[in-house]
């Protein structure tokens, strides 16, 4: 899936794991991000990307 998204804004996907990283971990290195989506779990992942979301837009997560 994010490679895809990455493709049709017409990035690699390094670039296009950078801010779903921070967004996700709060950091911008760490472990590769697919390792800390793994132990995160879904729920936590989602929460973390909704709230990212959220500051960036103004808007709260639902």
């Amino acid at each position: 899936m994010l490679e895809e998204a990455a493709v049709e804004c017409g990035l690699k996907l390094g670039k296009a794991q950078a801010p779903v990283r921070v967004a996700v971990t709060g950091r911008t290195v760490g472990l590769p991000l697919f390792e800390s989506v793994e132990i995160l779990g879904h729920d936590r992942t989602l929460t973390h990307i909704d709230t990212a979301i959220g500051k960036i837009t103004g808007h709260s997560p639902t």
